[in-house]
């Protein structure tokens, strides 16, 4: 199983992927760099999110 998953991976090629994923992926990659480097301008490496804190907000 993983050899055939590995295999998927190592011969996939970024115009095999729809263009909705693609489109998708840079989004969440944009969304990603945007959330550390809040996170980094906030100075919370020092305190990381409790599981009270991570309930209380719902991705949308």
């Amino acid at each position: 199983m993983s050899h055939t998953i590995f295999d998927f991976c190592k011969n996939l090629t970024w115009e095999a992927i729809p263009p909705d994923v693609q489109h998708q992926t840079k989004r969440c990659l944009l969304d990603l760099i945007g959330a550390a480097a809040d996170t980094t301008a906030k100075g919370d490496w020092d305190n990381p999110p409790t599981d009270e804190s991570l309930n209380k907000n719902t991705m949308i």
